[in-house]
C-alpha cells in the first residue's frame, strides 16, 4: 500500500453487522500495517478483557483529566461509564508508521475528521437484516430485537462515509474487499 496522508481507517454500521470482526480480520491479515485504536474506558474489565488490548481501563478522574487536557477528543457517557478515544493513542499508531483502525459511530467519525483532517477513510458496513438476525441468534447473550432496533437509525448517516461494504458474506471476504479499496486510497 502507498504511504500517503490517509492513516486512519474507521468502520460503522448497525449492531451485529460484523464491523469489529472485519477490523480483526484486517489486522490479522496485515499486522505489520494496521493497529487498532484502543479506547479508554472507566468500567472494570470483564472476564477475558485485557487492559491495553480491549480498552485502557482508567478511573473516572483519570478519564476526566484526559478530557480536560484535550487528549480525549471524543467520548460517550452511559450511566456511570465513560468510553472515548485519545489523540495520543492515534498519534502513537501513526508515529509507528502504521494505519490506525477502529470501529465506531458517526460521532466518532466526525470527531476524527475534525482532529485529523484529510487523514480518515470511512467505511459503512451493512448487511441484509435477516443475515444479521441469523448471526445474532448464534450469540447466547444477545437480545436480537434490541440489537436490530437501531438498524435503520444507523443507516441515516451512511452518506458521510467514503465507502459502503456489504457484509452478507464472510467477514474475511469483506476484509479482503476493504483491503482492495484501501490499496487505491492509502
Amino acid at each position: 500500500m502507498k504511504n500517503a496522508s490517509k492513516k486512519i481507517v474507521v468502520f460503522d454500521g448497525p449492531r451485529g453487522v460484523g464491523k469489529g470482526t472485519i477490523v480483526s480480520e484486517i489486522i490479522k491479515l496485515h499486522p505489520d500495517k494496521f493497529k487498532k485504536i484502543v479506547s479508554f474506558c472507566t468500567r472494570s474489565p470483564r472476564i477475558g478483557e485485557i487492559d491495553g488490548v480491549n480498552y485502557h481501563f482508567v478511573t473516572k478522574k483519570q478519564f476526566e483529566d484526559k478530557i480536560k487536557s484535550g487528549d480525549i477528543f471524543e467520548y460517550t457517557h452511559y450511566g456511570d461509564t465513560y468510553r472515548g478515544m485519545a489523540k495520543s493513542s492515534v498519534h502513537e499508531i501513526i508515529d509507528a508508521d502504521k494505519i490506525a483502525i477502529h470501529d465506531l459511530d458517526v460521532i466518532g467519525l466526525r470527531a476524527l475528521r475534525e482532529h485529523f483532517p484529510n487523514q480518515v477513510v470511512g467505511f459503512f458496513v451493512t448487511a441484509d437484516k435477516n443475515i444479521i438476525r441469523e448471526r445474532l441468534s448464534l450469540l447466547t447473550d444477545s437480545d436480537i430485537d434490541e440489537r436490530l432496533a437501531n438498524f435503520e437509525k444507523r443507516h441515516e448517516h451512511i452518506k458521510e462515509y467514503d465507502f459502503i461494504i456489504n457484509n452478507n458474506e464472510s467477514s474475511y471476504s469483506s476484509a479482503k474487499k476493504v483491503l482492495h479499496i484501501l490499496a487505491e486510497q492509502l
